[in-house]
């Protein structure tokens, strides 16, 4: 179980290997998704392509129908969690506030009311806000 999750990690934490991932995942039905489009859509040359798509399917994150790539329900859950993670460094000077503003209270002086709003007024992604207000 571990191996799998450590080939999963592997697999997309090169920034062109996420980017082929998630193209995978944002591909619209009406588009294509073939190999020659996707790699044409992130100028990769056929190595680099080749040696992606082979990890990502060895890690059972995408799989190949009609010629077409497409997430596997792992996959999905693999690319959310990353999409979060991308989230949550895209607001990193808001949580480190949040940390200095909220989790710092080491007296608990702040009611559940005033750190909630204190939250919701600096972070406006909701899953990140479902993530620190308990």
């Amino acid at each position: 179980m571990n191996n799998i999750i450590a080939y999963a990690l592997y697999a997309i934490s090169n920034d062109k290997s996420f980017a082929l991932l998630k193209t995978i995942a944002i591909t619209n039905k009406d588009e294509k998704g073939d190999s020659h489009t996707l790699r044409n859509k992130l100028k990769l040359t056929p190595k680099q392509y080749y040696s992606r798509i082979s990890r990502l399917r060895k890690a059972h994150l995408i799989r190949k129908e009609h010629g077409k790539y497409y997430l596997t329900a792992f996959g999905i859950v693999v690319y959310d969690a990353r999409m979060v993670v991308e989230n949550a460094i895209n607001n990193y000077y808001k949580l480190a506030a949040v940390d200095s503003l909220v989790f710092s209270d080491s007296n608990n002086m702040l009611s559940l009311e005033d750190r909630t709003n204190i939250i919701d007024s600096l972070i406006e992604d909701q899953q990140i806000k479902q993530f620190l207000i308990v």
